[in-house]
């Protein structure tokens, strides 16, 4: 039987969840100060493009490089917080996801050819070694099974897509929950499932932020296009659980947060992590319901612009991951901890 799809999994493990509740103070709290922030601060989609590090150009190749990002954007966290993965790149080093988009950007400057489906099905582990080596005395994880990820994907890419991702995304006919199928279909490590209760769930968060960078970078349009985007839910990682922690939004029973707090892992598909992450797509679904019912389904429209945001999880996940900075939440944090799950599916 096929899981849930996300959606669905995400209210029914909520529904159950014994050490993780939402709360609705907490929904009505966030929404009010994401639609205060939001217009003040001109958030839109075009937002995106705005950071240095990811690609302007509106072509094919910037469509396999959000796929070889969305292919490799798992797990950047360090077993001593302390010690963060780096990549120095034109004499600034970054970390967690901005390190990978720095990878990227340096092999394709070096002339290796990433972004090939032919380098990557034949990819070997000295290659991923330099690829990714770091700017620290920490190397990126599971540095194996992204090589063997890299190799898959390279190979479906030329055996079924002529080489490139763009057409793969041409046989979705603008259909975001037709590519999301495309994806689990014939990429298996995007395959984010798990089992609550007996049941069969799914999260598909590399899939599904995978058509929400496209959806963002071309702006609704072209290889970005998407005439159902609303069926995309917000990204089930480690980083937006702690902000809705922060915010009040999510609550964890006392041996969940000391567990956190004393940084110990959480394993993968273990009940805990599927509680946060199912709990924290479901209230971002209610923030985008709050707002949606304030705003009478119109978006929001920032200030002294003409720009808007519209009113879905996508961005409303991609304003609070990027809030994480601004607050301060990151690897080390104890008041407000990430769980640490090392998985290959955020």
């Amino acid at each position: 039987m096929s899981p849930l799809p996300p959606i669905e999994s995400a209210e029914f493990i909520s529904n159950k969840a014994d050490d993780v509740k939402i709360s609705n103070e907490g929904i009505q709290v966030l929404a009010t100060k994401l639609e205060s922030l939001i217009t003040s601060r001109s958030y839109s989609l075009s937002s995106w493009k705005q950071h240095a590090l990811h690609p302007q150009k509106l072509d094919r190749q910037t469509v396999d490089w959000i796929f070889f990002i969305d292919l490799m954007n798992f797990s950047f966290w360090s077993d001593d917080p302390a010690v963060d993965y780096s990549v120095e790149y034109q004499g600034e080093k970054h970390i967690d996801y901005w390190a990978l988009c720095s990878v990227v950007r340096r092999a394709l400057d070096e002339g290796i050819p990433l972004l090939s489906a032919d380098y990557l099905a034949h990819a070997s582990d000295a290659d991923v070694r330099h690829i990714f080596r770091s700017a620290s005395s920490v190397d990126l994880s599971q540095l194996e099974t992204r090589r063997q990820h890299m190799n898959q994907a390279g190979t479906v890419l030329l055996e079924k897509f002529n080489g490139s991702f763009s057409y793969c995304i041409e046989a979705c006919g603008n259909s975001a929950s037709r590519l999301l199928e495309l994806i689990i279909a014939n990429f298996p490590s995007f395959r984010d499932e798990g089992m609550f209760n007996s049941v069969s769930v799914s999260f598909y968060k590399r899939a599904q932020i995978l058509i929400a960078d496209l959806w963002a970078c071309f702006e609704n349009r072209q290889f970005g296009r998407f005439d159902d985007i609303g069926v995309i839910t917000m990204f089930a990682d480690y980083r937006v659980p702690q902000v809705l922690l922060y915010h009040g939004v999510l609550q964890y029973s006392e041996s969940l947060l000391h567990h956190l707090q004393a940084k110990h892992t959480v394993d993968v598909g273990h009940r805990w992590e599927l509680e946060i992450r199912a709990c924290t797509i479901w209230a971002v679904e209610l923030v985008r319901r709050e707002l949606e019912k304030r705003r009478g389904g119109q978006p929001l429209q920032c200030e002294n612009t003409a720009q808007s945001f519209p009113l879905n999880s996508i961005m409303i996940d991609f304003y609070l991951w990027d809030s994480a900075e601004v607050l301060d939440l990151n690897d080390s944090s104890t008041t407000f901890p990430m769980h640490r799950t090392r998985t290959i599916f955020y």
